[in-house]
């Protein structure tokens, strides 16, 4: 997992100012490349 993923597993409360998305809206984002790949 990249530094970036840690530390939003961390931290998750930083999420959306780090890349804009609430930590829900990532983790489905993940889910979904997940099941398409």
């Amino acid at each position: 997992m990249s530094n970036i993923l840690n530390h939003i597993e961390e931290n998750p409360k930083e999420t959306k100012r780090l890349i804009g998305l609430e930590y829900e809206q990532l983790q489905q984002l993940i889910q979904n490349a997940e099941r398409l790949h």
